[in-house]
């Protein structure tokens, strides 16, 4: 029996007691994972409908809170590790922003140590996994 390729995971970000769920490539492993989590048919949806949009990288919000990164290709070259930065950055932005922080020179320093800190550890974890 052939063992199932993981292609997604969750970033804990305990600081802000929030998850952050990555998918690497198709979803349809991580949309099952989600059904057996109880998390909302809307929310399943919104997955579904943002990663139907054709772009190399997409970020959202769910309702629990949770933070999603879909990457359609996993990281290797400069131009997806570049991708992953960029949606990084929107997740930092989101988890910030939810919290009261606006990106002001006065909390670049936080901005920049949330983005490296969630970057790391999406990038042990595609490592972890041998995600390709």
């Amino acid at each position: 029996m052939k063992k199932e390729k993981i292609n997604y995971f969750i970033v804990e970000i305990e600081l802000y007691s929030t998850d952050l769920l990555v998918v690497v490539g198709d979803i349809e492993g991580a949309i099952k994972w989600l059904e057996n989590k109880n998390v909302s048919e809307d929310d399943i949806e919104f997955i579904k409908s943002s990663c139907e949009n054709g772009s190399q990288g997409t970020t959202g919000l769910l309702s629990n809170n949770a933070l999603f990164i879909r990457l359609l290709h996993s990281p290797t070259t400069p131009e997806y590790k570049g991708i992953l930065v960029h949606e990084v950055f929107h997740v930092t932005s989101i988890l910030l922003r939810s919290r009261g922080m606006s990106l002001v020179k006065e909390s670049e320093e936080a901005y920049a140590y949330l983005l490296e800190f969630i970057y790391r550890k999406i990038v042990e974890k595609i490592e972890e996994f041998k995600i390709k």
